[in-house]
């Protein structure tokens, strides 16, 4: 079972949630991952995140891919955080 997906008051927009590490770490990933709540009302957000451990061409900085289900992810760097943090992923 996922653990509840909690509002993040950091993100530039009031509607996104930040997804648990508990989550990602089920999928080998890290990082900062984001979706709006809509997406995540909408979507099983296992299956969302499987995208992400398929091949893919080399994502970039500033690159907004489609990831099926009708989603798309935004690859952003954000440098007033720790480089640990800085790296994020909005699923929209």
């Amino acid at each position: 079972m996922n653990e509840p997906l909690q509002v993040n008051s950091e993100a530039h927009q009031a509607a996104v949630v930040q997804i648990p590490e508990a989550t990602l770490h089920k999928h080998y990933l890290s990082g900062e991952f984001f979706i709006t709540a809509e997406a995540a009302q909408a979507h099983d957000i296992d299956e969302v995140l499987r995208w992400f451990n398929g091949p893919h061409e080399p994502v970039t900085v500033g690159d907004t891919r489609d990831i099926g289900h009708g989603l798309k992810a935004y690859f952003g760097y954000d440098d007033s955080k720790p480089m640990r943090k800085a790296l994020f992923v909005r699923i929209y």
